[in-house]
Parts: C-alpha cells; sequence; structure tokens
C-alpha cells in the first residue's frame, strides 16, 4: 500500500517543493520510495510515497505508459495482475515494470474506465491522460484503501488522507452538518469531517477534465442481493454452497498470500481471523507468525482461544498485550492518524497492534476485517431477523430468545445490540419497512452527546436527520426494494460504516500509520457476489450467526472457535480500576485549554459529563463510555490536525 497525492489546477501554479511538503505527511504510508511527476507547466501533478511489496527493486511510482501520455498513480493491490499481464501482451502492450500496479495503464489504454471491471483487490488510484486532459480516479468496491478529494477555487487535489491537504495550503476546518452526521455513525458515503473535502465513495470513480476541473462521480460496482420472491424460489444445495465458500475464500487467501515480502496474520479469538490463519496456514509450508491482542480482563480477553488455534495449526503465537499506559501512549496518534472520532479503545489497540507487527519486521498481514458485513455477523443482524422474522412466535417467547441473544455478548451491551427503541425515523422505517439495530444503536449514542453540545450549534442541527441523509445518499430503498430485513440492514451497514470507520479506524489508517498492508479475504469481490444471493438462512440459523461459514472452515476450526458467538474487539469499561489512569487522563484532556478550543461543544457540560458518577446500567455504561472516547478523540483531532 502507498500514499497518493495529486494535485491539478487552473489558478494556482504549484512547484515541486510544495508538493514534496505535502507528500511528507503520507511517509507512514509509503517510507520505502517516493517519486514525482508534472506535467511541465506546473498545472498537473502526481506524487506517491511507496510501500514496496511486489516487484522490490522496480515499480516505483508515477508509472507511465512507453510513449508517456498516460500517467498514473496506484494505492493498493491488484491480485488478478498476473493474468491481466499475460492478456495485455498478447494484445502488444509492453511492460516496463514487474510492478503489478502497472496493468492500470494498459487495461485503460485498451477498455477506458470500463478498466474497473476487470480490476480485483484493494486499490485507490488517479490517472491523467494528457492527450484527452482526462482525469481518471477510482475507489475499491468496498472503500477498503482512501481517497479523499479537495473541489475548492479552480483547484482539484487528491490524497490518501487529509493532512497532506493542509500542508499544500489549503484550509481545514470542520463541517458543521457532516460533523453531526459522522458523531452519530451514520456516515454518508461522500462526506467527511471537514469543509469542501469529500471522499470517493467505494464502488466509484470519477472523472474531471483539466480545462475545467467539473468533478463528477459515478458507480460502478454496487451490492446485490436476492429479492424476497427470489429466495422463497431459488434452490441451493447446502453441501454444495457449503464447497463453493470455501473454495472462493480459499482462492482469495492464496491471491493475497502473493508477495515478494512475508506474510503474517492478525488473529482474534473468533471464526473470523481463525479461518483466515486456518486456510493460510495450509498453504504454506512453515509457521505463520499470528499476532493477537490480549487483556488483563477474562471478559474481553480472547487470547486463550487464539492461541489454541496456533497449537491446533501449528502457527508462532505472538501475544500482544494492552493496558492502561498503552492506551494513553498511543490515544493522541491515533486520532491524528485516523482523522476521525471513535468510540471505544479498540481503534487504539488495532494502532498498537500494527506497530508490534511491524517492529516484527512484516510488511504485510491477512485480516478477518468483512466477514462480519458479508455473512451477517454482528449481533445487530440477528437482532433484526428475530425481531421482525419470527413473527409466528408469541411475544414473551421471542423477548426470551433476544434476552438469551444478548446474554451471549455481555461485553458490548448496549452498542452492538440495540437496547431501546427510541429516536426512529418514521421516513427511514416507511423506505425499509423497519428500523435496522444497528441505525438504533448510534442513534441512542448521538442524543446521549446531544445535551453536551453548546446552544448555538444544538439549534443548528437540531432538525438535521442523520438517518434520513444516509438513506438520501444511498438512492433511498431503491437499492434492496423488495428485498429482506437482514439484506436491507446489511446493504446499509456496508455502504454506511464499513468503509468510515471499520476499514479506516480498525483497518487501513491504523495499519498504515505503522507501514502495514491489511489484505482482507473476506472482500475479494467473487467471494462477496456468490454469498450476498444465498438465501439468509445461509447467513443466520436460528441463534446462530455466519452459519454457511462455520460449516465452510470446520475442518480447520478448533471446537471452541467452531461453536463461539460473535464478540466485537472491545476495551475494557472506564470504571473498571484497571483503566482508572485512563479515565484520569481523558478527564484531564476534557479539563484542558484544548476543549475552550473545540467548536461544537459546552466546555462545562462536558466536564460535568465526565465528573458525574457511572453507577449504570451495562449497556448504559457502554455508550457513556462511547460518548467520553468520541469527546476525547475529538478534542485531540481538533488540536493536532485543525489546530496545528
Amino acid at each position: 500500500m502507498c500514499g497518493l497525492l495529486a494535485v491539478f489546477s487552473n489558478t494556482v501554479v504549484y512547484n515541486r517543493e510544495q508538493i514534496y511538503r505535502a507528500l511528507q505527511t503520507l511517509s507512514h504510508r509509503g517510507p520505502d520510495g517516493e517519486g514525482f511527476w508534472s506535467s511541465g507547466d506546473g498545472r498537473a501533478w502526481l506524487a506517491h510515497k511507496r510501500l514496496s511489496i511486489i516487484d522490490l527493486e522496480g515499480g516505483q511510482q508515477p508509472l507511465l505508459s512507453d510513449d508517456g501520455e498516460v500517467a498514473c498513480i496506484v494505492n493498493g493491490e491488484f491480485y488478478n495482475y498476473l493474468e491481466i499481464k499475460d492478456d495485455l501482451i498478447r494484445r502488444n502492450y509492453r511492460f516496463l515494470t514487474q510492478s503489478d500496479s502497472e496493468i492500470l495503464i494498459g487495461l485503460y489504454q485498451e477498455f477506458g474506465v470500463y478498466c474497473l471491471e476487470y480490476l480485483r483487490g484493494e486499490f485507490s488510484f488517479v490517472l491523467y491522460d494528457k492527450r484527452k486532459n482526462l482525469i481518471f480516479s477510482a475507489r475499491d468496491r468496498f472503500g477498503i484503501k482512501p481517497l479523499f478529494y479537495c473541489w475548492v477555487d479552480g483547484c482539484l487535489c487528491f490524497a490518501s488522507e487529509v493532512k497532506a491537504f493542509k500542508a499544500l495550503g489549503l484550509p481545514i476546518d470542520w463541517n458543521p452538518h457532516t460533523f453531526w452526521q459522522e458523531i452519530s455513525f451514520l456516515h454518508a458515503p461522500a462526506s467527511s469531517l471537514f469543509k469542501n473535502i469529500h471522499e470517493l465513495p467505494p464502488g466509484h470513480y470519477g472523472l474531471a477534465y483539466l480545462d475545467d476541473l467539473q468533478f463528477s462521480t459515478h458507480i460502478y460496482w454496487n451490492l446485490h442481493f436476492p429479492t424476497i420472491a427470489e429466495q422463497g424460489s431459488n434452490v441451493f444445495d447446502e453441501k454444495e454452497v457449503i464447497s463453493e465458500v470455501r473454495k472462493r475464500f480459499s482462492e482469495s487467501i492464496k491471491l493475497r498470500l502473493k508477495a515478494d515480502v512475508p506474510v503474517a496474520c492478525y488473529l482474534s479469538g473468533g471464526i473470523d481471523a481463525s479461518s483466515v490463519l486456518g486456510i493460510a496456514q495450509g498453504m504454506v509450508d512453515k509457521p505463520i507468525d499470528a499476532f493477537t491482542l490480549s487483556f488483563d480482563h477474562p471478559a474481553y480477553d480472547e487470547s486463550s482461544n487464539a492461541k489454541s488455534m496456533t497449537d491446533y495449526l501449528g502457527s508462532n503465537y505472538h501475544p500482544v498485550e494492552i493496558d492502561s499506559d498503552t492506551l494513553i501512549s498511543c490515544f493522541e496518534d491515533t486520532a491524528y492518524t485516523g482523522e476521525k472520532m471513535f468510540f471505544n479503545g479498540n481503534a487504539i489497540t488495532k494502532y498498537v497492534l500494527s506497530r508490534v507487527v511491524r517492529e516484527h519486521g512484516y510488511k504485510v498481514v491477512l485480516t478477518g476485517d468483512g466477514a462480519d458485513e458479508v455473512f451477517a455477523g454482528y449481533g445487530w443482524f440477528r437482532q433484526d431477523f428475530i425481531e421482525y422474522y419470527l413473527d409466528t412466535i408469541p411475544k414473551k417467547e421471542k423477548q426470551a430468545i433476544l434476552q438469551k441473544l444478548q446474554s451471549g455478548d455481555p461485553v458490548s451491551e448496549g452498542v452492538f445490540m440495540a437496547s431501546t427503541r427510541l429516536h426512529q425515523s418514521q421516513v427511514v422505517k416507511s423506505a425499509l419497512g423497519f428500523f435496522p439495530n444497528w441505525m438504533q444503536s448510534f442513534m441512542d449514542m448521538g442524543k446521549k452527546i446531544f445535551p453536551l453540545f453548546c446552544e448555538d450549534y444544538a439549534k443548528y442541527i437540531q432538525h438535521l436527520q442523520p438517518a434520513e441523509t444516509l438513506l438520501e445518499h444511498l438512492g433511498g430503498a431503491f437499492s434492496v426494494k423488495n428485498r429482506s430485513i437482514l439484506s436491507k440492514s446489511l446493504y446499509t451497514f456496508t455502504k454506511s460504516m464499513l468503509p468510515h470507520y471499520v476499514l479506516t479506524m480498525m483497518g487501513d489508517r491504523t495499519e498504515m500509520a505503522h507501514s502495514i498492508e491489511g489484505r482482507l479475504p473476506f472482500l475479494d469481490h467473487h467471494l462477496v457476489e456468490y454469498v450476498s444471493v444465498l438465501p439468509d438462512k445461509y447467513k443466520i440459523r436460528g441463534l446462530t450467526e455466519k452459519y454457511i461459514l462455520r460449516e465452510a472452515m470446520k475442518p480447520v476450526l478448533t471446537e471452541q472457535v467452531y461453536k463461539k458467538q460473535k464478540q466485537p474487539l472491545w476495551t475494557p469499561p472506564l470504571t473498571d480500576k484497571k483503566n482508572r489512569k485512563l479515565y484520569e487522563y481523558m478527564k484531564d484532556i476534557v479539563h484542558s485549554r484544548a476543549t475552550l478550543d473545540m467548536p461544537f461543544l459546552d466546555h462545562k457540560k462536558a466536564i460535568r459529563f465526565f465528573e458525574k458518577s457511572d453507577s449504570l446500567l451495562k449497556a448504559d455504561q457502554n455508550v457513556v463510555d462511547a460518548v467520553k472516547y468520541l469527546i476525547v478523540s475529538g478534542i485531540l483531532l481538533h488540536k493536532r490536525l485543525v489546530m496545528s
């Protein structure tokens, strides 16, 4: 993976020194090299920081066509590059490097923007065609790799992270509208926290011409779920489904093991990462190094399950211990690197985990991210499934089933499973036919933080409806019309929380902060396209989530992991005596001058919120803790990125 910077301007002529200074803010994304390309008149610049994975000696970017008329910069990996390369050679394309990224130029010259249909992997890129003065940018189907753009005053800029825009001299300030949208965790696909800065949505490409720089975005891929009628009429043989899931998942891992550097694995104690390690270990002839987070708190610690998996598979087990001192020391850096607010210390732990992996000499790691969105793993999805499907069950029995579901994951109660039915949007209920529990959880969190805003900002946002805004950006209910409740819940979450938070704070940003390339076998689109059209019963069966994944992966899992219910990565509560030092640190931040500088927040209200008693029910405690993390990470982000 790498860091990208592209600048196109009709008003300001940028020089190499300015571009160089901005590119250095992305050095953590690519410490192995850097490169620059300019149109010569200063109107067009492409710059690149490289993390070398394929073609270590060659493959420097920007990449150029053999006639010099097409230039591009790429962040990510194209896993099917060898077969595409062979095809392009047959079409007389002449390659100048052994890099997987170079296939983009050949594909573009053959197929134009339709080249995206051929790409398989995790990527973002910017390409400039001098002959047409055309700027062509794109982002992978799920948003694994970031791509921001800023379009202001006759200047169109792209970057992997927002901090590069600031180094270019572009103003960075909060967007008051999207701040409420984002702190409610109902992220609209193209929005960011900052004024005039947008994200290219996953599965989209952008076009502009240097002459006028009018930027337009277009979708090239979308999730497709079966209609309710198709769910009832399509016949699948379960043994064949198990075999096909195993086959596609294994192929995805095999592709992601290709690298000119060693590959490690992140390992939790759950089915997702264990499945990745289980299949990967069977494909290599030496033990894989697996890295696991460990907490000194039995309810939150999954390291024993992880250790049982490495013993079972013959892999090398590396526990990474997390305590208050560790969380404190990396709190601010996690906020700055991620450029987002976060609602639990889990984002910090992922930052620490990636640092340790890098210290062991690795650049590439396989992760289990994406499985919950593909196979319906989160508690919200089972909650929806039970509440809205089991109509024939008496209310009392249904409540007992929901309580059993809730008791199966006491750690993140109130966040990863909704505990109220308040604050629902009737517009969303009307459009979708229900109000997704994942939205409910975050709306509840948003309502907890609302009273902490200053009076003017509270008035400004009181009529804004984050859930309705999200649905509007997703095109209403069009993409999930006549689909099942579960499909609608999966679709809205995958288009919002997955790219904007899971793949950011729990993925790319905390990994690339230490020059680690995370590879996600569960988000191979060949696998996802197959699983998405399966009937709901293959995703959730009874109270069992990810049913078909469990059955497909059973041969490589221990019995303990095979039977384990989903437990999200979650750090112990701030009220825990072992976290007292962390809580005091967070209170000090709220009492500091930095809070006075933070817009939208009422300083005195925030202090009172931190000082009040925390003797609450577990579900309420988790929500209150989440709000505290949001406040502190927002203050630190303002201090480090906006004000610096």
